[in-house]
């Protein structure tokens, strides 16, 4: 098994925001699209009202006029204008009382899962706190004494912190929708003036309960999933491989877990309040190839090194192959001091000469521009041994 060494790096040489800040910038997004979108409501209000008396003129006259042509008693009348008046009132109450019943809904979903789950209300900026935490967690454990155990480390730190910030944005889209729904959703409202259109209205009430339940779902999964991943950092005693792997696998399952169950729990309700798709699935492949570049980046030196020691090891290997060629050939050196400079000469030439042969190739395009020159320098040596 490989195990890292518990190491101590200074504070100051690691890159991470702090939790309190973190979580003060998330919620301080969430927060400027939530006062950013109360400012619609008077304007949009009026429009929809507007809209709706002209849908519900036409409702109102469309009903009488069938009554008309049928020639209907006074009962029919009467019946017909009590069930205009009830139709029309409750979409209209409901036009009016969008912005108080829209977010009711959803703070009462909320309220559900924390009561549920034991635990408070979360916000977006819990959540990304959480990721933060257990991020500085695995950091701590790197030292600048092994600096290929750090670049792990640190690798695992970039991907934890990828997966809650990807978490975070989950749940940050589903309450700026909400806020979208209940505020912008008032013009869309208006279509209940009429029986023909009153499934857009429909519609948008549908959408509060869908995002309520998957805000609702999102509570008590992260509440569990994050409470789990605290629990296993807090064991993170004896640092190996294994362990590192652990956390992040732990943190991609939760991730996977936080994006699939909360749609289909919103499906029931018939409008999948988290079907992001290929957007917020690009965004996070996006992301997380960042994520792995600059961590990449951070273990391009352990594995520079490790190229050039393969290299170094491959052109002294060609280098006995050819020595027991000339001496196959009665051409060898026949003194010590002789096969040792010849041994040496060699092993740097097939490092020169590999290493301008590399070069020619990939200038002429022969070779792909990729993977770490040592290890192409080494598999050119290694096979001129084995022609040898």
């Amino acid at each position: 098994m490989v195990r890292f060494r518990r190491i101590g790096l200074p504070a100051a040489l690691v890159v991470i925001p702090s939790a309190a800040m973190a979580q003060n910038v998330i919620d301080q997004i969430v927060g400027g699209f939530q006062s950013a979108s109360a400012g619609w409501e008077a304007p949009l209000q009026t429009m929809a009202q507007g809209t709706f008396g002209i849908l519900a003129m036409i409702q109102f006259c469309w009903g009488m006029a069938k009554l008309t042509v049928r020639r209907a008693d006074f009962s029919e009348f009467t019946a017909e204008l009590v069930n205009q008046i009830m139709f029309l009132g409750l979409f209209f109450w409901l036009l009016t009382t969008t912005t108080t019943w829209g977010p009711l809904i959803i703070k009462s979903f909320r309220q559900a899962g924390a009561t549920a789950s034991g635990t408070a209300v979360l916000s977006p900026g819990d959540v990304f706190n959480a990721g933060v935490s257990i991020a500085q967690t695995v950091l701590s454990q790197m030292s600048i004494w092994s600096p290929a155990a750090s670049a792990g480390l640190m690798l695992a730190a970039i991907v934890i912190i990828v997966v809650f910030a990807l978490m975070c944005a989950e749940m940050v889209i589903a309450l700026v929708r909400s806020f979208f729904i209940t505020t912008a959703g008032v013009l869309f409202m208006a279509f209940g003036g009429t029986m023909w259109s009153s499934e857009i209205a429909i519609a948008v009430v549908r959408k509060v309960l869908s995002v309520g339940a998957g805000l609702f779902t999102l509570q008590l999964i992260l509440s569990i999933g994050t409470n789990f991943i605290q629990q296993w950092v807090a064991q993170f005693q004896d640092v190996t491989a294994i362990s590192v792997l652990t956390e992040i696998g732990s943190a991609v399952v939760l991730l996977a877990v936080s994006w699939v169950i909360p749609n289909d729990i919103a499906s029931l309700i018939g409008a999948g309040a988290f079907a992001h798709g290929g957007a917020l699935w690009g965004a996070a492949a996006a992301t997380a190839g960042g994520a792995v570049a600059v961590g990449s980046g951070a273990l391009r030196v352990a594995t520079g090194i490790a190229g050039a020691g393969t290299a170094a090891g491959s052109a002294a290997r060609l280098a006995g192959a050819q020595m027991s060629r000339r001496a196959a050939l009665s051409t060898a050196p026949s003194s010590t001091a002789g096969r040792l400079a010849f041994l040496t000469g060699r092993t740097v030439s097939n490092l020169a000469g590999a290493a301008k042969d590399d070069i020619g190739r990939r200038l002429s395009g022969q070779s792909p521009r990729r993977g770490v020159a040592g290890f192409r320098l080494a598999a050119n040596m290694r096979q001129q041994r084995e022609e040898l």
